[in-house]
């Protein structure tokens, strides 16, 4: 597949279609699902991290820029245990995976600063040389974000080699009984009391009670 790509165009955005359709993502990280039954193991060596080390490696020859890639390469080295994966095998793929990706992704030294903005506000700086694993965190209060109004959060980078970041945010709802919203898929679940259909009951807020010891079934 990765030989000759001009030659096989089409069959290389079919299969990384499939591969699209085979992965699960979170904010950080990505994997392949996989199952051979319960022979994988022991008659084709199967595990799911030399399934994402090999198809890694083929994106990197295929298609380097991909999105997958660095989410796959996360998901990857979070699941070493003591420095190493589970296996000689994936080890050896694993390890192969991540020297392609090295070659594309990080070849050129850090040697560059960062820069954040939130809005017109200058929010700090970090400069990066040379290899390192060491992380920085910038925090911008809730209490800014609410009294920002609509603001742009604007990261800069100035110089060579690659920029990792992640944006998240941590809060928690002023009230518990949040409201139900509805974006065009939902899901209902239905509580009912198995030996009476006193068992189960809501009070004029909505709120759930079941009794204790009895028997209940769960709908969705």
């Amino acid at each position: 597949m990765s030989r000759d790509k001009e030659k096989c165009k089409n069959e290389i955005k079919e299969i990384l279609a499939t591969f699209s359709g085979k992965v699960t993502e979170t904010a950080e990280t990505a994997n392949f699902i996989t199952n051979y039954g319960d022979d994988g193991k022991t008659v084709m060596l199967h595990s799911v991290r030399r399934t994402d080390a090999v198809i890694l490696e083929a994106m990197l020859h295929v298609e380097p820029m991909n999105k997958l890639c660095p989410k796959v390469t996360k998901g990857l080295l979070a699941h070493r245990v003591r420095g190493r994966w589970a296996s000689t095998q994936e080890n050896c793929f694993i390890l192969l995976a991540l020297d392609k990706y090295f070659q594309e992704y990080e070849k050129d030294e850090p040697d560059y600063a960062a820069r954040l903005w939130y809005g017109e506000d200058f929010a700090g700086q970090q400069e990066f040389k040379g290899r390192s694993v060491d992380t920085n965190e910038v925090e911008i209060p809730m209490k800014t974000v609410q009294e920002g109004g609509d603001r742009n959060l604007i990261i800069q980078k100035e110089g060579i080699g690659r920029l990792y970041y992640r944006i998240g945010m941590n809060y928690a709802p002023t009230d518990l009984f949040l409201k139900e919203l509805n974006y065009g898929f939902q899901v209902e679940r239905v509580y009912e009391g198995v030996d009476s259909a006193d068992h189960v009951s809501k009070d004029e807020k909505g709120n759930l009670a079941l009794r204790n010891w009895s028997k209940d079934q769960k709908s969705l």
